[in-house]
């Protein structure tokens, strides 16, 4: 049984970052203008790619509180939180709240805060002759495939605690639904966050 999906939210089905490398980028905002749909009944756009070269430079200059440089959707919360984003009409929304959740292991924890929250924000390890494009992705096969330097930034939109699996959604076209099994993602998972609220600067 389903007991969340997030199937609604429209930009969510629909964002897709083609042959572009913003995928952490798209992941965030369109999470984020959901909140503001939902909230606000408006939607918005943001310069995703001028919005990732900001992120970026944030990220030469400031580190995280082990001392080492933040990762990239963790910034993207921070600045969201400490000055806000604005959209492309100059409007700018800011996060009251968000969590890291500190292991792809929590299983109920994940569950409970999609059924009452929102969809969560993940990033995946990735590995040569693993795919990430399959319906229900495959476990890795560890001794003939190798990890890339590079994650991958996408959506945990529901989940089916029967099947013991997530529900994916991935930036790359509307429609694109992806299933991966609960064990897969403890063991690929790389980190998970959850936006709490969303509010318009005056």
């Amino acid at each position: 049984m389903i007991v969340a999906d997030y199937l609604e939210y429209i930009p969510l089905k629909s964002l897709d970052q083609g042959s572009t490398k913003y995928c952490t980028s798209y992941t965030f905002f369109g999470l984020f203008q959901e909140f503001i749909q939902q909230k606000f009944k408006k939607d918005v756009e943001f310069d995703y790619e001028d919005a990732f070269k900001r992120m970026e430079k944030y990220r030469t200059t400031h580190l995280d509180k082990r001392g080492n440089r933040m990762l990239r959707i963790e910034t993207f919360l921070s600045l969201g939180q400490k000055s806000g984003w604005a959209d492309t009409n100059g409007d700018i929304y800011r996060i009251v709240g968000w969590r890291r959740i500190a292991s792809p292991k929590q299983r109920e924890v994940l569950c409970r805060e999609m059924q009452h929250h929102s969809p969560a924000l993940i990033g995946v390890k990735r590995f040569y002759g693993h795919s990430l494009n399959d319906t229900t992705i495959k476990p890795v096969d560890y001794e003939n495939m190798k990890e890339k330097k590079v994650g991958h930034a996408m959506w945990l939109r529901g989940f089916d605690k029967e099947k013991e699996q997530y529900i994916l959604q991935n930036s790359w076209g509307k429609g694109y639904t992806q299933y991966i099994p609960m064990e897969v993602f403890e063991d690929i998972g790389k980190y998970c966050y959850f936006i709490y609220d969303v509010i318009k600067e005056k």
